[in-house]
């Protein structure tokens, strides 16, 4: 991905980042970053071993850089030809209808292998294995294209999946009957009992809780999740932030954020959106004021927090009972910062992967406090 053209304004953007924080994957910006991609490919692995054992010749897995690419192309170059594609062989590669949400819809298929591999990776890397008979939910998982994956790769492990949307839910539970799906609030409680689940996994979630919101679900979900057991997050953190500065990537329309005055000088946020260039100047304008309050405040405290002004765009909660953007939006923190937000829970930090789903966010494993003495190795 090349350095955005204008990079030299922004130098000192990340100049200041990187004099704060030492989780960024790369020095000054100038070179392309190393693009992670996943060691072992645990999750492709058992896919390609399940379909190689039906006898269906798909992708070998070497080389491991390549895979996701090559098995993308073979799935889409097999739908086109057949819209049934694998699925005799238990491999549902169909996608929602456009009105129902999901994310990387362009793949063209219902297909999550990256994060997958990423995120059990990081699990492994940590002492948690996927090992028959465990319980594992996809926390705020949408329409299930992770979990699903998951899924294929290890059905031995019990699989679940809620959302606050029920839309997405529906469909989820009508065309994957392989993953328990159910309604979850916006807000706790989760309709589980104590101590039900070994494990969670939350892609894409903690982006976007206020630290309010972020306590509240910690302290719930400590509860369903036994002793020992783990969650799996992902987060915006520094890298992150110095991946939008380099390369201008994601590059959303940060006028949508709501004003948030606790972040900078009352009226900065008006300031900055409501100028009256032409729309590029101004979107330009807008994301530059936008990272350099976002470096400051992160730089400062370790923590950013702006909800969404709308419902509207947001498919992850737009159709969520008595939804509302108040502790919804974009989030951003450090290393730092979590650890001590973690301390009044049971939580604590078992592994911490900088700049791995989608070469941004960073994935952090937690362990439930201490599991029994007895309890079975497998389960961490």
């Amino acid at each position: 991905m090349p350095v955005r053209a204008e990079f030299e304004k922004y130098r000192p953007l990340l100049n200041r980042l990187t004099a704060a924080s030492a989780d960024i994957g790369a020095g000054d910006g100038q070179p392309v970053w190393e693009i992670y991609v996943p060691a072992h490919r645990p999750v492709s692995r058992r896919i390609v071993d399940r379909l190689t054992r039906q006898g269906i010749a798909c992708p070998p897995l070497d080389p491991i850089a390549t895979f996701q690419a090559r098995f993308y192309n073979y799935c889409r170059n097999g739908l086109k030809a057949d819209p049934g594609f694998l699925a005799a062989a238990g491999l549902n590669l169909k996608l929602p209808p456009q009105d129902i949400h999901m994310i990387s819809r362009g793949s063209g298929v219902f297909l999550d292998i990256n994060n997958a591999d990423f995120l059990i990776e990081a699990c492994e890397d940590s002492g948690f294995t996927m090992a028959p008979g465990l319980d594992i939910l996809d926390f705020g998982g949408s329409t299930g294209r992770t979990v699903c994956n998951l899924a294929y790769g290890f059905p031995e492990v019990r699989w679940h999946c809620c959302d606050p949307s029920p839309v997405s839910i529906a469909w989820g539970r009508e065309n994957h009957p392989e993953v328990n799906y159910f309604v979850s609030n916006q807000n706790p409680p989760l309709a589980r009992d104590g101590d039900s689940l070994d494990g969670i996994l939350a892609k894409s979630v903690w982006t976007h809780f206020s630290a309010s919101a972020s306590r509240r679900w910690l302290t719930e979900l400590s509860r369903v999740v036994r002793p020992g057991g783990f969650l799996a997050l992902t987060a915006h953190g520094p890298h992150d932030i110095a991946r939008r500065i380099v390369y201008g990537n994601p590059s959303p329309d940060y006028s949508l954020l709501a004003k948030a005055p606790r972040m900078a000088g009352p009226g900065l946020l008006d300031r900055i959106f409501k100028r009256s260039e032409a729309p590029s100047a101004r979107r330009g304008k807008i994301e530059y004021g936008f990272l350099d309050m976002l470096v400051a405040e992160v730089s400062r405290s370790g923590h950013f927090f702006s909800p969404y002004s709308t419902l509207e765009w947001q498919g992850d909660i737009r159709d969520a009972e008595n939804a509302d953007t108040s502790q919804w939006g974009l989030t951003f923190f450090t290393q730092q910062w979590f650890k001590a937000h973690l301390e009044p829970t049971p939580w604590r930090i078992a592994g911490y992967h900088i700049g791995r789903t989608g070469h941004r966010q960073d994935i952090y494993v937690l362990r439930n406090g201490e599991p029994p003495r007895d309890r079975d190795a497998a389960r961490g």
